[in-house]
């Protein structure tokens, strides 16, 4: 029986709730535990400045545009617009800034249900392509935190940008879509490969002929995201020496982002980003260079073969052309770190893990596979990968940097709370380290979490500051949780 385009739409939608409830039960399940975490690394200093913007009467939302560590981390949206609004609508408590983290992987996953419902026309298989999505290892890390808000948010704005632009409605393609990538490049440099994927989606996705005025839309798509990505290159090759004059910070701030542009890298880089991707490759991650390198040229081979096959294919066509913009969008994607060996991460596959269900999906149809059996077959394998998969991933070298980070901020930011509750107390001497400079100076936490006029001071040779009434000189932090599982809302709400 034929569906009609209302009642489609309706089973589209429903299918789209039904990814975010079960998504985000699903979310709850495996990463739950991050809901009682402190704040972690780069969330310290952009709650400094989100509570600088938030107590400043003269300041506006244009505010949040403004640079805080030069051109490096403009990332405007996803970070500073992020954690303030978070700020203004629930105060200092990370329960929130986690929960509306976990919250918005479930949100993409709705989106990647919508775009693999349209494209595929099932409902059935845009829910199983959105619960796989949240079944991908590199989103784990993701959701448990907030700062990694610039891979959610990018991630959000394309899959937005490829709904639209997939569009049948030319008015939508041309009005929203351009409006999805300023968001996206305005959340962080992630955004430049959108019109790349967007091109991609024109050539490989069968929709209604483009007329001109969209195609020049795209071009300066393309073009605005070329100039973005060269002042970008040109920014770390001369301008990040006038932002960070000293030598080791400039090196610290810079580790990492030097660039290997060889064959051997990129084939690398595909192998193990592939196992971050897909829950059921995850052991990739754990295998030899070697035999990464092997896998990213099979997975090239696979995807030359999809695009071969739509070219030379007239019946299935239109399948073999989704599947091939999904592998290439997986691939697209990667552009902006796949060159960067020693600055491998699992969560910057968030924007281009939905490709591989399209991928998967788009071929099993256009090998005559059942939309119900592939979406069925696919589900499946993923949650068994996610299953099994779920303890390697919280044991992961970055979740155990995620723990023992928030673990010693708290202690010393706890430390510190205690101390002001001594009314004598005016000063807190604490020894220098990176997180003594991320939490006290670059986050000032007194002020931004504690709402206390109490100064912290950071000092290379704590033995050598002379006692003095109203100082206190904490060389180690003496709180300690009674219960490392149990979380207690000891900071205020909010700051007067």
């Amino acid at each position: 029986m034929e569906i009609g385009p209302r009642r489609f739409r309706v089973r589209v939608l429903s299918a789209a709730v039904a990814t975010l409830v079960l998504g985000n039960g699903l979310l709850y399940w495996s990463y739950g535990e991050c809901l009682s975490a402190f704040f972690h690394f780069d969330d310290f200093w952009v709650l400094g400045r989100a509570a600088q913007i938030a107590s400043d009467e003269r300041a506006s939302f244009l505010s949040i545009f403004a640079p805080v560590h030069g051109f490096l981390l403009y990332r405007p949206l996803s970070t500073i617009g992020y954690f303030l609004g978070i700020r203004l609508a629930f105060g200092n408590d990370p329960f929130w800034y986690h929960l509306v983290q976990m919250a918005l992987q479930s949100v993409n996953a709705s989106l990647v249900c919508l775009l693999a419902a349209r494209l595929l026309r099932s409902p059935i298989v845009g829910l199983a392509a959105g619960l796989t999505y949240l079944t991908t290892p590199g989103l784990a890390i993701a959701s448990c935190w907030p700062a990694l808000c610039t891979v959610t948010a990018p991630t959000l704005f394309g899959l937005l940008a490829l709904i639209t632009w997939t569009s049948p409605s030319p008015v939508i393609r041309m009005t929203l879509t351009p409006l999805w990538f300023a968001g996206a490049l305005a959340s962080s440099e992630h955004g430049v490969v959108l019109p790349l994927v967007l091109f991609l989606a024109t050539v490989l996705i069968p929709t209604d002929a483009r007329g001109r005025a969209e195609i020049a839309t795209l071009g300066l798509l393309c073009a605005l995201s070329a100039a973005y990505a060269s002042y970008k290159i040109y920014y770390l090759r001369f301008g990040v020496v006038f932002d960070f004059p000293d030598p080791i910070v400039r090196a610290v701030m810079l580790q990492g982002y030097t660039p290997e542009f060889s064959l051997a890298v990129f084939l690398r880089g595909i192998g193990t980003y592939v196992g971050y991707a897909f829950s059921p490759a995850l052991f990739l991650v754990q295998q030899t260079a070697s035999t990464k390198m092997w896998v990213g040229v099979g997975l090239l081979v696979a995807l030359a073969t999809t695009v071969v096959a739509f070219l030379r294919t007239q019946k299935r066509k239109a399948h073999f052309g989704i599947a091939a913009f999904g592998g290439a969008w997986f691939v697209v994607s990667l552009l902006p770190v796949i060159f960067l060996p020693q600055h491998v991460a699992s969560y910057y596959v968030a924007m281009g893990a939905p490709g591989i269900s399209l991928w998967i999906l788009g071929g099993a149809r256009g090998l005559r596979v059942s939309r119900q059996i592939a979406a069925a077959m696919l589900l499946g394998i993923s949650l068994v990968g996610h299953w099994q998969g779920r303890n390697v991933i919280l044991e992961s070298d970055e979740f155990q940097f995620f723990r023992n980070f928030t673990h010693a901020a708290e202690r010393w930011i706890r430390s510190v709370a205690e101390l002001q509750l001594h009314s004598h107390v005016t000063e807190v001497v604490v020894p220098d380290s990176y997180l003594a400079q991320l939490v006290f100076v670059q986050g000032e936490v007194t002020k931004s979490l504690l709402c206390s006029p109490i100064q912290v001071r950071v000092v290379r040779d704590i033995d050598h500051v002379p006692e003095q009434p109203g100082r206190v000189i904490l060389r180690e932090p003496f709180w300690y949780p009674r219960d490392p599982q149990v979380r207690s809302r000891w900071l205020p709400r909010r700051c007067p």
